[in-house]
């Protein structure tokens, strides 16, 4: 059945599974060391707030659905994890937390927000959608784009690994000012990615192409490179 919160939820202890989805317009808290495990479509209002340490967002085989809506307050401490769904936090992101793991075919999308986040992972035919600029020491992306005006920048001292059929920048924008290793293939351009749009690179750190298959910068006058 679906799982619906009208009032205060506390999680101390443990995963609270919501597998069949709901709508809620309460509040949701997990103390440390605790997940909040929202499965199926859920629409948290605008009147809703989480504020968990571990926010798992997935798609479910039983209620055959995974999408959310987000639009309330959100704040992870730990983990923010999305696996086979689609994600759309409209509300106030006030923090999404040490990691931000999108994988799994999953999607999520952002507005105007800027944030910091130590490590983020973008891999397994998922995109990074909206607005969002995000900073991180610790970028993975494999098999995975960055749409729209969203931003994200490797600081100095970070890390960045691209990997299995690399990236797509549909208009986003990446920048590296860390160390850099690329032992995947086409970071601007797949068969799914359109780089019309003007996908940009901007490399200010070091770039280790470890790869020996042919390696794509994108399409001429559609994307651009900053080295």
């Amino acid at each position: 059945s679906t799982f619906d919160n009208d009032g205060a939820v506390r999680v101390d202890a443990g995963t609270l599974p919501m597998a069949y989805g709901g709508t809620s317009r309460g509040s949701f808290t997990g103390a440390p060391v605790t997940t909040l495990a929202f499965g199926g479509n859920h629409t948290l209002t605008a009147a809703s707030s989480i504020a968990g340490d571990k926010v798992f967002f997935h798609y479910d085989v039983n209620a055959q659905s995974g999408n959310s809506l987000v639009q309330g307050s959100y704040l992870a401490t730990t983990e923010t994890r999305l696996s086979g769904t689609a994600v759309n936090f409209s509300g106030t992101v006030l923090d999404l937390s040490d990691a931000l793991v999108i994988g799994n075919f999953s999607s999520a999308t952002f507005g105007s927000i800027t944030q910091y986040v130590p490590t983020i992972w973008l891999v397994d035919v998922s995109g990074l959608y909206g607005s969002g600029s995000f900073t991180t020491d610790t970028f993975r992306w494999g098999n995975a784009a960055m749409h729209g005006s969203t931003s994200l920048e490797v600081l100095s001292g970070g890390t960045m690994e691209i990997l299995g059929g690399g990236g797509g920048l549909d208009g986003a924008t990446l920048t590296n000012r860390g160390t850099a290793t690329w032992t995947g293939n086409g970071i601007f351009h797949s068969s799914s990615i359109d780089a019309s749009s003007g996908g940009t690179f901007h490399n200010y750190g070091s770039l280790d192409i470890q790869n020996q298959n042919d390696q794509h910068f994108g399409r001429a006058g559609q994307s651009s490179v900053v080295n």
